[in-house]
């Protein structure tokens, strides 16, 4: 237990980061989930936000440009590295830690549900859809991959005559920007985003913020920018995203704990303000999504509908279901509507709804599991064991227009373009030590350390966190099969 308060200071910096938290820090695990007896799965439908990324090359220049501004200052644990490069090509795509976070989403849905909800593959008997952003198809690929790849190759082998060939089949999978995209030329969103940059200008530039500029400022040398802040902390937010190109990099130091909240807010302004509870026009489009749902699963036959998109396609889908109004760890500030996208929106969020039949029950009963862990919206009521279809189909109703998208985009909210106060909860604390109590505690986790040697002198044991990045070599199954 000690050894762990003394990690962690760095474990809630990675839990600062906003919409760019790597998922494996926040998820539950499908493969615990429960259910009665009685009840026996029958249909699945995921959508799921693509995985960990290369930031976008818009970004690239401010942070090769401060990257080597700091690798010029005598600092220690600053030190010049060409991790940065690659962003170049292409910017889009997932890094390997997003690929593997759909890769064992996939085994794990396969662990709980297996072979009940996932036939062998043929292209009929998946429905899967993604947007055209290279990054969402590279995370269904992976997701597939994983969730296959338990029952062998995903194809057999092959003879023509004297030629045999092994491989893995191809997934079919369709582009529905329409669906899966659908806040695109929505006069009320393209307003809400405006503002929502107006609202990350407030918050940088508030004395909060610039106190704790201003103090890195002194460290470095220089009169930091504001956009030069934003650099650092895209810098910052590169080594949780991706750590195996990240070289090593430890610019994250360099930002006060007190501060990474405050930066975390402004940075994911943009998606809590313009597709979350702060504003009703974008989680009444999510409408369109439990349409497909409903339509999916009222078909026959019943087949897996698989849909990779980006957080502002799942984020208003979870406002609108409101599964979190009652989970205070959720928000940054509850009053005001701002949702802590650190653990409600991270990388690779996801959210099932699993359906089930029973012959104790007349209808058939929907589970939702968002990053996986069960949730029960507030609008299902009349079934103890989970919604129903009417309810969700009474919920898409309730929606402007009944979900008529023309009517939403054309119902601009009135909004304000304060900066709403922000209470930091579970997760971005900043832990402060006194020096004798610190170095008390490294004494005792030395120790504990030689005994746990002494003791098992051949056992080789592994960190979840090694443990999630041990296996690259599982990216050859859908990398270079």
């Amino acid at each position: 237990m000690i050894c762990l308060l003394v990690l962690l200071p760095s474990y809630i910096s990675a839990l600062s980061l906003g919409t760019k938290t790597p998922y494996e820090y926040i998820r539950g695990d499908i493969t615990t989930v429960e259910w009665d007896t009685p009840l026996e799965p029958k249909g699945v439908y995921l959508l799921a936000w693509h995985g960990s990324r290369h930031l976008g090359t818009s970004k690239v220049p401010g942070m090769t440009e401060m990257a080597i501004k700091l690798s010029g200052i005598p600092l220690s644990w600053i030190k010049e590295n060409d991790w940065v490069q690659p962003f170049y090509t292409p910017d889009s795509n997932l890094v390997p830690q997003g690929m593997l976070e759909h890769f064992h989403l996939g085994q794990r849905f396969w662990q709980r549900f297996g072979s009940t909800l996932f036939p062998s593959y043929y292209p009929t008997n998946y429905d899967i859809r993604a947007t055209h952003y290279d990054r969402t198809s590279q995370s269904g690929a992976s997701f597939m991959a994983g969730l296959l790849g338990e029952t062998g190759p995903l194809t057999d082998t092959s003879t023509r005559g004297n030629i045999s060939w092994t491989g893995y089949q191809p997934i079919s999978m369709a582009i529905d920007d329409p669906l899966l995209r659908y806040m695109e030329d929505c006069q009320g969103y393209d307003e809400l985003e405006a503002e929502s940059d107006e609202l990350e200008l407030a918050i940088l530039m508030s004395p909060e913020v610039q106190g704790y500029q201003a103090e890195i400022s002194a460290i470095i040398g220089w009169n930091l920018t504001t956009d030069e802040m934003k650099s650092l902390w895209y810098l910052c937010v590169f080594e949780q995203v991706s750590p195996t190109e990240a070289g090593g990099s430890q610019f994250c130091d360099l930002i006060p704990g007190k501060m990474r909240p405050l930066l975390e807010t402004a940075d994911q302004m943009g998606r809590a303000y313009a597709s979350s509870y702060p504003n009703p026009t974008t989680p009444s489009l999510a409408c369109g999504l439990l349409q497909d749902l409903i339509t999916g699963f009222t078909s026959d036959p019943l087949i897996p509908y698989l849909r990779f998109a980006h957080s502002e396609t799942i984020l208003p889908l979870v406002t609108l279901l409101d599964i979190y109004q009652d989970q205070d760890d959720m928000w940054l500030d509850k009053p005001s509507g701002v949702l802590n996208l650190s653990v409600a929106d991270s990388f690779a969020n996801n959210i099932a709804f699993v359906m089930f039949d029973s012959t104790e029950m007349e209808e058939s009963v929907i589970k939702v599991y968002a990053n996986e862990r069960e949730y029960t919206p507030p609008i299902c009521t009349s079934n103890p064991n989970g919604c129903t279809l009417d309810e969700l189909q009474n919920l898409v109703s309730s929606t402007p227009g009944a979900c008529d998208r023309d009517v939403i985009c054309e119902n601009t909210p009135t909004t304000t373009t304060e900066a709403p106060t922000i209470i930091p909860t579970s997760g971005n604390w900043e832990v402060e030590l006194s020096p004798e109590v610190f170095l008390v505690m490294v004494a005792l986790c030395f120790v504990a350390v030689m005994l746990a040697v002494f003791l098992c002198f051949n056992c080789k044991k592994m960190t979840s966190k090694q443990n999630y990045y041990r296996d690259y070599e599982e990216l050859n199954l859908f990398t270079t099969g």
